[in-house]
This record gives structure tokens, sequence and C-alpha cells, in this order.
């Protein structure tokens, strides 16, 4: 499951390790979270096909949001989760591993959200995997 594999690469990835620890959290965040930590949520879900079917390839689209206390905290954990993601190709994950054909950044903005007193720094990566047609 790409869901699993793009958790495990985050947080075993000794950068981005050190700056959240296993802070990256699906959709959305805990309660009382410690800053900085990020999300990931699935944007678009894309499956390719063939006049046979499903071809056992995918082509989603994850969002992945670095938050922090101020601007700066932002910028390096965006950074090295970009640094992480994209243009990765090979096997993603230990638990349940994924070949992934490639991933490429699309685009990314920042934010500063008044009421929590939150940075935030949203990048959006298109993957190619092979999946399980069964």
């Amino acid at each position: 499951m790409i869901e699993r594999a793009l958790y495990q690469h985050a947080i075993n990835d000794p950068v981005v390790a050190s700056l959240i620890g296993d802070r990256f959290y699906p959709v959305t965040l805990p309660p009382n979270v410690t800053l900085p930590c990020a999300t990931y949520h699935l944007v678009v879900g894309t499956r390719l096909h063939s006049l046979q079917g499903p071809s056992g390839h995918a082509t989603p689209t994850y969002l992945i949001t670095a938050f922090g206390s101020s601007f700066e905290e932002i910028l390096e954990l965006g950074d090295a989760l970009r640094t992480s993601f994209d243009g990765f190709s090979g096997v993603m994950g230990t638990d349940d591993p994924v070949r992934v054909d490639r991933v490429h950044m699309q685009q990314r903005r920042d934010d500063f959200d008044p009421d929590l007193q939150v940075f935030w720094r949203e990048q959006r990566f298109a993957f190619a995997h092979a999946e399980s047609v069964l």
C-alpha cells in the first residue's frame, strides 16, 4: 500500500526524522500536536487501465504539508521533504514495499493560519507506482 510506504519513507529519511521524528500524520493533525510536523493525504487517485482491465500501475497525487511555529521551520522541513521525495525512484517502504517508478513535485505554496498561529507549506507530489491488481 503506497500510503504505508510513503509514511515509512519519510520517517526513515535521516534529515526528515531529525526534524519531526515520527510526527508525520495521515490527513489531519492530532489535537495538541508538537510542531514541527507534517501531514500527507491523497488528492487524486488515478489507476491506469488497458483494454484488458487494470494495468497494475497507479499515478496518485499526494499533498504533503509541513507545519511549524515559524516560517524558518517550514522552509527547513519543506526542503527536507522535497529532497526526500522529489525525483525518487526505487523501492519505497519497508513493511509493505512498493516499486515506485518516479515521484515529482508539481507545485507548492506557503501560508499562515492566524487563528492557530501556525505556518505551513504544502507540496503536491505525483507518484507513479506498481500495485497489485488482485
